[in-house]
């Protein structure tokens, strides 16, 4: 991967480049805790609605119910638990995302890399018009000849996070490949598949990891954004995209209905990104020393 020069360390200025920052990954821990044990901490279900406390506002605010403490949406269903179960939901189709994505990018940029020529052209332009199609228009498409669904959101992500892993991994297997332990292998007989299995992969693991840690903000957002367009997690699971839709309507009476998973978002994925950022400080022997 290439350094971003001394500017790049930015992460390691507020967490120390020994350690990780701490309030982003308390955010993260958050995430996975909520994602996890939703249907345990969340003080009522998403899904039950009621008309009779419709659009309460949270706590603090006049008429307020301390019973909800960040207030309810438009039929009266809490928001704290929505919130929660929407979790589950982003951090779910982003873990499933990037595995699927990162995996067949990964195997696909070592092929690429390694074996280079017709088979290198051929994969890289699969790479480029992967990267050039439209996500929003592929998912309209998508939910307009199969119903919407988070394995439909999931495949559309997978179809375009690929060539992200994929144009990556190809750059750092360029170079491994005229290393001396890779020629070494080849004079010993060893077969490509070897050679990549046993030499290659191991020394780009760490570009995948931070590639993929910096990837699940990017798939966040981009599962909320067809979430709040409505060709993303159907209702009436919890989505923060299709929570910050609901609210559109009452903007100025109910800000809170959109603020909360809007704010949910964005600390969510500023995290990822700092902690991201932080490993490829601490698995960059490059940054290090800097």
């Amino acid at each position: 991967m290439e350094s971003g020069g001394p500017q790049s360390a930015t992460v390691g200025d507020s967490g120390g480049p020994g350690r990780p920052p701490v309030l982003p990954l308390a955010i993260f821990v958050v995430l996975v805790l909520d994602a996890l044990l939703a249907n345990v901490i969340a003080p009522y279900s998403p899904y039950v609605t009621d008309l009779s406390k419709g659009l309460v506002p949270p706590f603090w605010l006049p008429g307020g119910d301390s019973s909800h403490l960040l207030g309810t949406d438009q039929v009266g269903r809490d928001l704290l638990s929505r919130l929660m179960y929407g979790a589950r939901a982003s951090l779910g189709v982003a873990l499933a995302t990037i595995g699927i994505g990162g995996t067949v990018g990964t195997v696909l940029g070592m092929v690429a890399g390694y074996v280079g020529g017709t088979t290198d052209s051929a994969i890289m332009r699969l790479v480029d018009g992967s990267l050039s199609v439209p996500v929003i228009l592929l998912a309209l498409v998508l939910v307009a000849v199969r119903e919407p669904s988070a394995w439909n959101v999931i495949l559309v992500l997978s179809v375009v996070i690929w060539a992200r892993f994929a144009r990556l991994v190809r750059g750092e297997v360029l170079s491994l490949r005229e290393r001396a332990f890779v020629s070494l292998a080849r004079i010993a007989g060893s077969s490509t598949t070897r050679i990549i299995v046993r030499h290659i992969f191991p020394n780009i693991l760490n570009t995948v990891i931070v590639v993929g840690t910096l990837q699940v903000g990017w798939v966040i957002v981009l599962e909320a954004s067809l979430s709040f367009l409505g060709v993303g997690v159907p209702p009436p699971t919890p989505a923060w995209g299709s929570m910050v839709a609901d609210g559109r309507a009452h903007m100025m009476s109910a800000w809170w209905v959109s603020l909360f998973p809007g704010l949910a978002i964005l600390l969510v994925v500023l995290s990822l990104n700092f902690l991201g950022d932080w490993l490829r400080d601490r698995l960059d022997p490059r940054l290090r020393q800097v």
